[in-house]
Order: structure tokens, then C-alpha cells, then sequence
């Protein structure tokens, strides 16, 4: 009986392998906020941001956007592959259960993302809500 126990859960745990960072991956803005996309595509998709201004720290431009519905967050995907990882998928027991719960709130929500521009002006990267650090600005 042990061993039917024991079977099972690696069944589980091997059927969620990589649902988080699907789920934390998926989203809508994902033609606007692609690496490489231009800074007129990205404002003829989602209109004019609520604030733009050049940050101290890179000399890069950015774009904030108040936006509704679930957004693709590259920033979660990272940390949920590098905890699957770092655990041999073990992470999954606990992070596809949180994104699941977390998924109906995101939907249903405004979000502000932050578009960090290149030299080029296009797309580097993007965070959804506040980054991990302050921006210094140079201009507003």
C-alpha cells in the first residue's frame, strides 16, 4: 500500500512539472511587450503611457502603463524555473497551487507594468508592478 502512496505522488508532482512558470508566463500585451518591439508599436497597441521618463541608472527610457487583466511576467517565470531547478521540480508542490489561486486576481485586476526601452528605442524588458529597485530619474 506504501508503495502505491508513493507512486502516486511522483505521478502528481511529475504532472505538474513546469505548470508555474506556464501559468506566471501567460497573459495578455505579449505582441507589445516582446523583446525588440518598437516604442511607436508598443504605443499604438496600448495607447500613451501614464508616465514616461529617462532612468539614472542604465540611461534607458522608460513607459508606465496602467494595465487590465493578467500580463505575462518574465521576472515570476524566471524564479519559478530556477526553484524547479534548484529542487528537481519539488517547487511545483507548492507554486503551481499559488499561481492557480493567484490567476483570478491577476485577471481581474489593473496592473502598472514599467517598459524599459533600449539606446533604439525598443523593448529590453518590462515589469509588472514596482521593479526590485528604485529608478532614479534624470528627467520627467
Amino acid at each position: 500500500m506504501r508503495s502505491i502512496k508513493i507512486i502516486f505522488l511522483l505521478l502528481v508532482i511529475q504532472s505538474l512539472l513546469g505548470c508555474s512558470a506556464i501559468i506566471s508566463n501567460s497573459g495578455g500585451y505579449k505582441d507589445s511587450l516582446s523583446r525588440g518591439t518598437s516604442r511607436d508599436t508598443v504605443h499604438k497597441n496600448l495607447g500613451e503611457p501614464v508616465d514616461t521618463f529617462i532612468g539614472k541608472q542604465f540611461n534607458a527610457t522608460y513607459d508606465v502603463y496602467i494595465l487590465k487583466g493578467k500580463i505575462s511576467d518574465p521576472q515570476r517565470t524566471e524564479q519559478h524555473v530556477l526553484w524547479n531547478t534548484v529542487t528537481l521540480f519539488l517547487a511545483e508542490i507548492i507554486a503551481t497551487p499559488y499561481e492557480l489561486i493567484r490567476l483570478p486576481f491577476d485577471m481581474a485586476g489593473t496592473h502598472k507594468v514599467t517598459i524599459v526601452y533600449d539606446s533604439k528605442l525598443k523593448v529590453a524588458s518590462h515589469f509588472v508592478g514596482n521593479p526590485e529597485y528604485k529608478i532614479e530619474r534624470v528627467t520627467n
